[in-house]
């Protein structure tokens, strides 16, 4: 049966059946000169053998088979696949393409994949009907806000009318593709629809036209997040005449619970054709006002069929969602047959099992058992396992999330192992339980997991993924049950193949501690399953954009089930062996990609963490299968990381320590299994020392924690310097020590971005006596509609130009660190009264600027000066960034930013006359705010110099004096700071001098010049 109806116009239909081989010709049609201008959608019916990776190029041609439009698919499917496409979305974009003239339809192959693909083309026909993809049994997607070839923003028609915008014109953003095969990256969005906060509320609607036939639906559900301090109204219309509320001014809710999607939707059980839906954002009197985009994010819209997935039972699981408290939920369950129950001896792993031993292996086991015999931090280890396995097999059913405390994802309420539903949280750490206990009641409970896992359809139930259906009151994260796979063709664009390498790690790892535990046949079964459920789409993600994950977290987060999985059947098929020969190198290589030769993470500082905890915890499987000792596989890079690690430590916390908030993920800091790892492998007793102070409390129920148990190193207190400049990947630090309450006045300049970084190039963190005063925002979640707001320049504490932002993305930048002069001596806290001093060159990132230098000089242990060297080849107004802790005050020259315990000077004169703008902005926290200084050049001009004073200082305390006057090119300034006259002159005329002496009492403790591009000791002259 074709997918031709009354509506459709037929180009092609295969009667007879056979199969194209992309790899080996083309697949042509010449057609008559047809005019397609009124026509929406291509519809193209295929059916794959198998999932071969290929990827095909489409081209609509015309007049001397010019190409009119083109795309290209995966052949990521098996069995049929109902391909639509709308025709606008064809490359290259824009908003009504010229198919006026068709003159024949082409496919090629545009990479081989690797199989060859075998394609029965069946139908190929152009319709007036818009695209809509079924995903399941039930549900119909007819809006697919999260894929790029999808999705269709400008089919949302603003209704002026009905909207107030009180600044810039709205906008609409498209998906973008993530990822290109070169290593470039983008932003992740979704189809957005917003406008910029302006002085007086604003109100935002858009709707679109349907016209679906919904005779047989029976539901109509819409996943969507906005704004947090806004208003969110949805309409739909249907029969022409019958209006749905489905929303009315609902305000996003966000419990800590909760993920960032809300699902939410209407009965259209007595409806037939849906008209229109509406979607309204607006503002209330009461909003926070800081300049951000008022938006609303549409994820996808779905039409539901009443079928026998309603009548599944329901179960009802308590998930806990805090320390102390547990929250019910109602949760339908997905028809499923059990396999049959294993019959199976349990054997002994020593003589039948651990074929690999990717954690635990025939000669580490007895030691490892030893180890916890003896008690200590093997033994408290060992007992957090077995208290873990526990409460694993004290339920059939999944009761947590990998997001910690989160009520949805991860195939909560359902049976473990469906659909790999909890395995990377329950099977490893189960299995490990029976190894060390010897107890069959837990090797019995993971077998029957993985055997559920081996028969399911698919593996999608793991890190946020979903088992099941989305349902009206969902609250789940940026994945859903059919977004990996849909639309078929382009599968995997945005969810990354998390839930897969997920599910597909607790499996296999599971499976090569219970090797002993299974039957020949049922080997089988788990090991086809990793051939038809694992491998294909870790492998193609890897393959096909190897240079943007060789160089970041999801590269081993991948690489690591898929290298355990094709070891089990490499020796099935030549293209398993060399996947697996592929992938071996691939871990290999990856351990010199992510971290700079000096140990800067090129993700920062908690991607950069993460990342080095995963490829630590992948260390043990890569010597396995390369039959080496781990030592032999770590990168000179990968050891200098810890120094890093201590370097990107703030002074400000609670009680625990938290990285500094640079790019993307900064938060906790310090995972004790890398401490464990270097205390114990390379006897490192600062990594000891930084084990016992977070380990009390955050004891690692990791089972390859074991491993790394009770050193012989005994901890030593840190020393670090007061002064440390990174080169490879320029990055400055000044202090006066690393704990909580000292003084830490950090750079950053780098060279790289690997991926979650922002455009904050020789931006500048000040902490003081326990407070962040001069702050980065961190990041928002990936789904807001501001994400890329707190990626860009203007919210860092840098340079911009009308608040434009630097270069971004992955490229390489010639930033550097030009020069680096320290007097403060070898360790903290650092000589009193002397100075520290670097010189960033970070020009390559401004196309405005033909140079823009920037001096970052510390008089310990309050004091920050800046001097930025700023020259453009066209008159500009350069402009200086400060986003503060506190709310600011000023006095017409100087500005005052006031925090809780603490205040911030901030001073900043100029070779130009100045101007001063005061803003709002958020932060990373809901509700925390941060104040914005903007000082800027009054007149347009070619060449200014900044000389910018920052003074901390406690409330309880008087802020120093300063006398500063500019004259031409030429600055003086005295700062009178407890006790100590600090005096600048500099002069920028021709080219840049600068001098700085600090005197105490009348006597001079130090004094710095920067001449003829270098830095050289006063006294030296």
């Amino acid at each position: 049966m074709g997918i031709i109806d009354s509506t459709d116009r037929a180009i092609y239909r295969n009667i007879d059946g056979h199969e194209w081989v992309v790899e080996d010709r083309q697949f042509e049609i010449s057609l008559d000169k047809q005019d397609w201008s009124s026509y929406r959608t291509l519809k193209i019916l295929m059916h794959s053998q198998k999932r071969t990776g290929t990827r095909v190029r489409i081209e609509i041609t015309g007049p001397d088979k010019r190409v009119l439009g083109w795309t290209i698919f995966s052949v990521d499917w098996q069995g049929e696949n109902h391909m639509q496409l709308w025709l606008d979305n064809f490359e290259p974009y824009k908003k009504e393409k010229d198919f006026c003239g068709v003159e024949g339809i082409k496919m090629s192959c545009e990479i081989p994949g690797s199989w060859p693909a075998g394609i029965i083309v069946k139908d190929i026909c152009v319709t007036e009907e818009a695209p809509v993809w079924k995903v399941n049994e039930s549900d119909t997607l007819i809006e697919a806000g999260y894929h790029k070839i999808a999705a269709k923003p400008d089919e949302w028609i603003v209704a002026d009318e009905r909207s107030f915008i009180p600044a810039a014109p709205p906008f609409c953003l498209f998906p973008t593709e993530m990822l290109s095969r070169e290593g470039g990256y983008e932003v992740w969005t979704f189809e957005t629809f917003g406008y910029g906060q302006g002085d007086k509320p604003g109100k935002l609607s858009v709707s679109r036209r349907f016209d679906v036939d919904i005779s047989r639906h029976s539901k109509l559900l819409l996943k969507m997040t906005w704004d947090r301090d806004a208003l969110l109204t949805v309409k739909a219309l249907t029969d022409g005449e019958k209006v749905k509320d489905i929303l009315v001014k609902e305000r996003y809710s966000n419990e800590p619970w909760q993920g960032e999607w809300y699902t939410f939707g209407c009965s259209i059980e007595d409806d037939v054709k849906l008209d229109s839906i509406e979607l309204m954002i607006e503002e209330t009197e009461t909003r926070n006002i800081d300049g951000r985009n008022i938006a609303m994010r549409l994820f996808w819209i779905i039409i539901r069929e009443d079928t026998f997935l309603d009548e599944a039972p329901i179960k009802e699981v308590d998930i806990k969602v805090s320390q102390d408290r547990y929250m019910r939920r109602r949760v339908q369950q997905v028809p499923f047959a059990d396999p049959a129950p294993s019959e199976t001896p349990i054997g002994d792993p020593m003589a039948e099992g651990l074929p690999y031993g990717f954690i635990f292996n025939k000669k580490n086991l007895p030691v490892i058992k030893q180890k916890i015999s003896m008690g200590a931090e093997a033994g408290k280890i060992s007992n957090e396992i077995i208290k873990e396995a526990d409460e694993a097999i004290a339920s059939e059913y999944v009761d947590k999330s990998y997001y910690p405390n989160k009520a949805y994802g991860g195939g909560i309420g359902q049976k473990k192992g469906l659909r790999g539903a909890g395995m990377r949280l329950y099977a490893p750490v189960t299995a490990a339980a029976h190894l060390l206990t010897g107890e069959e009641r837990y090797a019995k409970a993971a077998r029957r997991w993985i055997l559920r896992a081996a028969a399911s359809d698919d593996w999608r139930g793991d890190h946020g993924g979903c088992v099941a259906r989305p349902q009206i009151g969902d609250r789940g994260s940026r994945w859903d049950s059919f977004t990996g796979w849909y639309p078929m063709g382009f599968a995997g664009e945005k969810n990354h193949c998390f839930h897969i390498a997920d599910s597909s790690y607790g499996i296999v790892l599971a499976y090569d501690m219970l090797y002993h535990c299974f039957c020949d046949e049922e080997k089988k079964t788990v090991e086809d399953a990793f051939g038809s459920l694992g491998v294909y789409m870790l492998y193609d993600k890897l393959h096909y954009f190897r240079e943007f994950y060789i160089n970041m977290n999801q590269g081993v987060l991948f690489a690591l089930p898929l290298l355990m999985q094709l070891g089990f059947i490499k020796d099935r098929d030549p293209v398993y062996q060399s996947m697996y020969e592929w992938t071996l190198g691939f871990l290999l290589e990856f351990g010199e990609k992510p971290w700079s030769g000096e140990g800067v993470c090129l993700e920062g500082p908690g991607y950069g963490q993460g990342t080095l905890r995963e490829y630590i915890e992948a260390l043990p499987a890569i010597a396995a299968c390369r039959g080496t000792g781990i030592k032999d596989i770590v990168t000179k890079g990968m050891l200098n990381v810890m120094e890093y690690i201590m370097h990107v430590r703030s002074t400000v916390y609670d009680t625990k320590p938290l990285f500094i908030s640079l790019s993307d993920g900064s938060g906790k800091w310090g995972n004790t299994s890398i401490f464990s790892f270097f205390a114990h492998e390379y006897d490192d007793p600062y990594a000891r020392y930084f084990f016992e102070e977070s380990h009390e409390d955050d004891m690692q129920t990791a089972f390859w924690s074991l491993l790394y148990a009770d050193p012989k190193i005994r901890p030593q207190i840190p020393q670090l310097p007061p002064a440390k400049v990174f080169r490879d990947q320029p990055m400055v630090f000044f202090r006066t020590g690393w704990q909580k309450g000292d003084t830490l006045a950090a750079m950053t300049n780098i060279r790289k971005v690997t991926g979650h970084g922002h455009m904050d190039r020789g931006s500048i963190v000040f902490e003081y006596n326990g407070e962040q005063l001069l702050i980065d925002p961190g990041m928002v979640g990936y789904s807001d509609a501001n994400t890329g707001m707190f990626q860009a320049t203007f919210c860092h504490n840098t340079l911009t130009f009308n608040q434009a932002s630097q270069l971004g993305g992955t490229e390489v930048y010639d930033t550097s660190i030009t020069d680096f002069l320290s007097h403060s001596g070898w360790t903290c806290p650092g000589t009193d009264g002397t100075i520290d001093w670097a010189v960033a060159d970070i020009t390559a990132v401004y196309p405005q600027a033909d140079v823009f230098f920037r001096h970052m000089i510390f008089l310990r242990p309050n004091i920050l000066l800046l001097f930025d060297e700023v020259r453009t080849s066209i008159p500009n107004m350069p402009e200086l960034n400060f986003n503060c802790k506190g709310p600011l005050s000023s006095d017409g020259k100087k500005v005052v930013s006031t925090a809780s315990e603490n205040q911030l000077l901030l001073f900043t004169s100029a070779t130009s006359p100045l101007e001063r703008e005061f803003k709002k902005w958020g932060t990373h926290e809901p509700g925390v705010d941060s104040y914005r200084l903007i000082v800027r050049s009054k007149d347009r001009c070619r060449d200014i110099c900044f000389l910018t004073i920052l003074a901390a200082g406690r409330k309880t305390q008087s802020l120093p004096e300063i006398n500063c006057s500019v004259q031409g090119s030429r600055f003086f300034a005295e700062i009178e700071n407890n006790g100590y006259l600090e005096t600048v002159k500099a002069c920028s005329e021709k080219e840049v001098y600068i001098e700085v002496e600090r005197k105490k009492n009348g006597r001079k403790t130090d004094s710095m010049i920067f001449k003829e591009g270098r830095l050289l000791s006063r006294d030296i002259l």
